[in-house]
């Protein structure tokens, strides 16, 4: 007999977030390719920004999946609501409710439709995620969203379904015949949380059952709609209601899983020191033992010493992320130390390969189709472990991320200056972020790409924020080039013409203190969004820096809608032009700097102009563009080094 596949709506409901949202209809896009038939979208805009509404016009209009269908809320109903609404609008057999900050897997679908033939009293099927109630899951280091899955899916074994009682909602399958019968999610818990457990606990009277599958893997951000304040009135409120109606055969449920979780074994065996070897090993029996990129997926690192805080790190991370999305395995080797903080800037769907020491690494270093270097002092280590994969019979491919004109920072009689010009000799291929760049390095080499950065553009945005300061500075007082010193000169100045004037920095903690004066200071920012918003903030952004290589924050400022008065020097004027869409000076001399800031804040028709044409500008330089010519110059890369056939001379 034939069993009938059924059909699935898929619902999403949208409250801004777009830096989450386009990551979730992209995965949705790419794990339906060639297999949407069944399978419809219904994307319900809760009232959200003119931004995120464009953003999803936009997918609606160009997406490849058929059945899309998109709903706007004339105001916001809060995230239950909106569900409903949603699922109301559907007629398939299934209904997977999505949240927004969620990236789906590959067979996602296939095996939701498995679980539920499997079983005709399952009545909802969960899925594992490294944000979840009852079915979390550790993310172990050294794996991408795509390996993990791959791991759970080999670990979860055959027989992967089992009662779980109660499901997250974050990925929540459910029989339409279900909601038809018991009613859809009970809005007395609104805007969220606890009704998802509320309707397993409706149907497990009824006889069914709330399964999870072990062996479906779904990424989820967490919390990304909610604000924190918001979040913990709604969990407080919903939890007491939801206890007053459920309490005795939940703790019951509760105390269950605490003794028997189905999911424990999971956890620990992706909780166990170095998984990561395991998926190498897999890896290395698909591709066989000397044709390393044969894999459909090739590996890439990124060779990092230490994580922190900076605008280059930054770079590397977002790139990292896009690669994953545009068919790599893409990852970081760090062996120093790694700030936790800088991995929740923005999601992230991997987690770095950190070791103790250079040693450990070049001993244990995962094999890979590509190795970058991203620092003078990782070139040597990646030559060290090129040459023990060499031995082992691998081709692999080698190349040198400059994001700075490195000899700039040692002095020549330092050792380091001998040596990083030796590394951009030495180095097959040469990647930097400006023309600036290119013609520096061009006296070492001939193979240099030059590859424009790109910022998130969801997170960096025009915004409607209150211009609640007059100007704002990125500082980090451990590096020279970032000018401190004269940034406290032009500071003092500037409220010494005009005492009123309100100051902000943001960067690093306790700066103020370096002030005689009143200085608003940010803090560490630990998510690009509020990076954003800490920058649209404020009428003027300061870069008093003495060069710059690029200059993310000027771009940042452009795209957040705040005047950029930048450096002059250095990559940075490929895209800040003079009086154009910001203004320059000579980081050298206070007078010129102070008195641009105050032409600036004196002259709202030279905002107005500016704002417009940095906001042009800053369009032109997205990650993700960024990261399709990264994607395209490395599979290139690749195929030389597999074939051997490096060109003598390359025209980039």
């Amino acid at each position: 007999m034939v069993t009938t596949s059924p059909s699935i709506d898929v619902v999403v409901a949208v409250y801004n977030s777009p830096e989450h949202v386009r990551n979730c209809l992209r995965s949705l896009e790419h794990t339906l390719r060639g297999e949407a038939e069944g399978v419809s979208l219904i994307l319900v805009d809760d009232c959200s920004n003119s931004f995120t509404k464009e953003l999803l016009e936009e997918f609606k209009a160009e997406t490849s999946l058929s059945q899309v269908k998109l709903v706007r809320n004339d105001k916001n109903l809060g995230y239950l609501k909106s569900m409903n609404r949603g699922i109301e609008l559907g007629s398939s057999d299934l209904v997977v409710s999505l949240n927004s900050d969620v990236v789906l897997t590959d067979g996602w679908h296939n095996k939701v439709r498995a679980g539920f033939l499997s079983d005709a009293k399952i009545g909802v099927l969960s899925a594992v995620s490294n944000w979840a109630n009852w079915t979390a899951i550790p993310f172990p280091d050294g794996l991408n969203t795509a390996e993990l899955s791959n791991a759970v899916e080999n670990l979860a074994g055959l027989d992967s379904i089992s009662n779980i009682f109660n499901a997250s909602g974050f990925f929540f399958a459910c029989r339409r015949s279900l909601y038809r019968e018991y009613g859809l999610f009970d809005e007395v818990y609104g805007p969220g949380y606890y009704e998802e457990a509320d309707f397993c606990m409706r149907i497990l009277e009824q006889g069914y059952r709330v399964v999870v599958d072990r062996s479906l893997y779904v990424f989820h951000h967490g919390w990304a709609s909610f604000g924190e304040e918001q979040r913990t009135v709604n969990m407080i409120k919903n939890k007491d209601t939801f206890m007053q109606r459920w309490s005795e055969a939940y703790d019951a449920h509760h105390q269950w899983w605490l003794e028997q979780n189905p999911v424990q074994e999971l956890r620990d065996r992706l909780s166990e020191s170095r998984l990561w070897r395991e998926t190498d090993l897999i890896r290395q029996r698909q591709a066989g033992a000397s044709d390393h990129s044969a894999v459909n997926r090739p590996k890439v690192f990124y060779l990092i010493h230490a994580v922190r805080l900076y605008g280059g790190v930054i770079s590397i991370i977002q790139i990292v992320n896009e690669l994953n999305f545009n068919g790599f395995d893409a990852n970081l080797l760090v062996y120093g130390d790694l700030d936790p903080a800088v991995m929740k800037l923005f999601p992230t769907y991997f987690r770095p390969l950190v070791f103790k020491d250079e040693k450990d690494l070049v001993e244990n270093c995962p094999d890979y189709d590509l190795l970058v270097a991203t620092h003078f002092p990782t070139v040597d280590v990646s030559y060290k472990i090129d040459q023990k994969k060499r031995i082992k019979g691998l081709k692999p491919a080698l190349s040198y991320l400059v994001q700075d004109f490195e000899p700039d920072f040692v002095k020549k009689d330092d050792p380091w200056h001998n040596i990083i010009e030796k590394n951009y000799r030495r180095s097959p291929s040469l990647v930097c972020k400006s023309d600036w760049l290119r013609k520096k390095l061009s006296f070492y080499s001939d193979s240099v790409k030059v590859i424009p950065l790109g910022l998130n553009l969801d997170c960096f945005r025009l915004s409607t924020t209150e211009k609640k300061f007059d100007v704002i500075s990125m500082v980090r007082t451990s590096s020279q080039r970032r000018n401190f010193s004269m940034l406290k000169e032009v500071y003092a100045q500037l409220k010494e013409l005009n005492p009123k004037i309100k100051l902000a920095v943001y960067g690093e903690e306790g700066v103020e203190k370096e002030f005689d004066f009143e200085v608003h200071n940010f803090g560490k920012l630990t998510e690009m969004v509020a990076v954003s918003q800490a920058i649209a903030s404020s009428k003027v952004l300061l870069d008093p820096s003495t060069f710059q290589g690029f200059g993310r924050a000027g771009l940042e400022a452009m795209a957040s809608g705040t005047v950029a008065v930048l450096t002059r020097e250095g990559g940075i004027v490929e895209y800040a032009k003079h009086r154009y869409n910001c203004l320059l000076v000579d980081p050298t001399n206070r007078e010129e700097i102070v008195a641009r800031v105050n032409e600036v804040l004196s002259s709202p028709d030279l905002q107005g102009e500016l704002i417009e044409r940095g906001s042009a500008t800053a369009s032109r330089f997205c990650h993700r563009k960024e990261a399709l010519l990264v994607a395209e110059y490395f599979k290139t890369l690749i195929e030389q080094e597999a074939a051997d056939t490096w060109p003598k001379l390359v025209n980039f």
